[in-house]
């Protein structure tokens, strides 16, 4: 499964394909709520990080499941 974030107008946007993208509301620190049935009701996406501060994946969560690893890959 791909997922695809990206800024726009200061605004951050996810993409599951085939889906369009949706807008990610920003809840705190490195962590983003997303209402789309694409990606599941209500889910939270939370960005983690390496030693270094850079952003390595992230993790996703809903009513059914918590913290769903995904990988950054380039």
């Amino acid at each position: 499964m791909t997922h695809t974030v990206r800024a726009n107008d200061g605004k951050l946007l996810l993409r599951v394909r085939p889906a369009p993208e949706v807008q990610m509301e920003p809840t705190y620190a490195d962590a983003f709520r997303v209402n789309a049935s694409t990606v599941s009701t209500a889910s939270f996406i939370e960005f983690t990080r390496d030693a270094a501060g850079k952003v390595v994946g992230f993790e996703v969560s809903t009513g059914r499941f918590r913290r769903l690893r995904f990988l950054r890959s380039l």
